[in-house]
């Protein structure tokens, strides 16, 4: 657990007027969730959240080699369709039937005031935009990581940030919470809850989705991992 815990970002995106968080809880002593934040040096940052099949040591052990694969060909190579296809190259090497990784990842160019994102198997995704006070939820743009060689994620997606818009990118331990009547949190409280925080910064964004969970969820016990990340234009 120690160890997982200290491959977490130490540093957040932050400048023209971003604000960027994330949030990790496994629902053992290890799980299959991370999300991770990379400098590049063309000043843009990488942006991932992973979600290996299960929870516990096993795919904490897989999550942990994506991570390294995303780094190492992200450090590199600027087009995140392009840096999935050949994550998912390797870790379709490695991983045996049944096992597979979805992952979000994103290009954050602060000065640009944009993403560039591509996902393989990961979502919904939500997008805020203030101005007209919508959510977007995009699907996923090819199947998760480690299950067809070959596969094609682009072309990559753009959103570009106005003032008050934010992305939210979750693990599906979120959503799919469920309560003792067996009833889960769904994407329409997601939102709800969102919306009503939406003013605030992007860590305490999370701490009130996290909450509402928990107290949907009425004291059941945590099913899933749960992984959050918030980008945010102020």
């Amino acid at each position: 657990r120690d160890i997982q815990r200290d491959l977490l970002p130490k540093e957040s995106p932050r400048g023209a007027g971003f604000d960027v968080a994330g949030f990790n809880r496994p629902a053992d002593e290890t799980g299959g969730d991370i999300y991770d934040f990379v400098p590049r040096a063309d000043g843009r940052w990488m942006l991932s959240v992973a979600d290996a099949t299960g929870h516990g040591i096993g795919p904490a052990l897989i999550i942990a080699e994506t991570r390294a694969i995303l780094r190492a060909v992200g450090r590199g190579e600027p087009d995140p369709a392009a840096v999935l296809g050949a994550a998912n190259d390797m870790l379709s090497a490695d991983l045996d039937n049944g096992r597979f990784v979805t992952c979000f990842l994103g290009t954050l160019d602060l000065r640009a005031a944009s993403l560039r994102y591509a996902s393989a198997g990961h979502g919904p995704l939500l997008f805020y935009t203030r101005r007209d006070d919508r959510f977007e939820q995009t699907p996923a743009s090819g199947p998760p990581l480690g299950i067809v060689e070959g596969t094609d994620f682009g072309p990559a997606t753009r959103f570009d940030f106005q003032p008050g818009d934010f992305a939210v990118i979750t693990t599906d331990g979120f959503f799919e919470a469920s309560n003792a009547r067996d009833e889960q949190f769904g994407m329409e409280r997601m939102t709800d809850v969102l919306r009503k925080a939406r003013d605030l910064p992007a860590a305490e964004m999370i701490e009130v989705l996290h909450a509402a969970v928990c107290e949907f969820a009425a004291g059941e016990p945590q099913a899933d991992d749960l992984t959050a990340v918030v980008i945010r234009r102020d």
